[in-house]
């Protein structure tokens, strides 16, 4: 469990970004909305909305509470059509290697793979890990921990399969979580899960989707201040 000062940290910084896109969601509307709004004011919002998401994937990668904002995230434009999440266990088809998401309220996940023809129950993996390039260690380490989460949802995954993907996560979690990270063992640890679950995509419509999140793990790892 972090530290009581660590949880305040991330605590404050979600407010202090909700309260900064309060103000620019305001300059946005007064400039005339996206067609007419500076770059700054559209980018800092955007940037606000990555910020919020990432630290409240922290705080949930920890067993705490984030709860979500209507502003958090971006309402699609009046007449454009919204990607409605998919309910647990919900019935999904994937024709021509295409899905879009959200598969859960808490992300949202674009996943391309030609001539993938994937039909079955997706148990409402969430889309994102929610790490933002500036993620640290702590934010990595929560984020492996939200993927376990995600992945004891996924009741399409064989049982076996589940545990060997399990124990290959805890052992990257263990390879980060040391005086001196291991960032070969972390990544040799996580390329045996995804691969575990590529090969079970074909069975398992959750497989997929979770292969997708240690893809974002994978490719936020070199990047780690260590």
């Amino acid at each position: 469990m972090p530290a009581q000062e660590d949880i305040r940290h991330q605590q404050e910084l979600l407010s202090i970004h909700r309260r900064n896109l309060e103000v620019l969601l305001r300059q946005h509307a007064l400039q005339g909305g996206e067609a007419h709004a500076t770059p700054v004011v559209t980018n800092s919002i955007r940037e606000n909305r990555t910020q919020i998401a990432r630290i409240k994937g922290v705080l949930r990668g920890w067993g705490l509470p984030a709860e979500d904002h209507p502003d958090d995230v971006e309402v699609p434009p009046q007449g454009q059509a919204s990607q409605a999440p998919v309910p647990g266990g919900g019935n999904v088809t994937i024709h021509g290697g295409t899905f879009y998401g959200p598969v859960g309220p808490s992300g949202g996940s674009v996943f391309n793979q030609s001539n993938w023809n994937v039909q079955g129950n997706v148990y409402n993996i969430a889309g994102d890990l929610n790490l933002g390039a500036s993620a640290g260690k702590d934010e990595f380490l929560a984020a492996l921990r939200a993927f376990k989460a995600e992945l004891d949802k996924a009741k399409d995954v064989p049982a076996d399969t589940a545990e060997d993907v399990r124990d290959d996560v805890d052992g990257a979690i263990k390879a980060i979580d040391r005086a001196a990270p291991d960032k070969a063992r972390a990544e040799s640890k996580l390329e045996s899960a995804k691969k575990l679950l590529a090969d079970m995509a074909g069975a398992a419509p959750s497989a997929l989707l979770l292969g997708k999140l240690l893809g974002d793990a994978l490719a936020a790892l070199p990047q780690l201040p260590f």
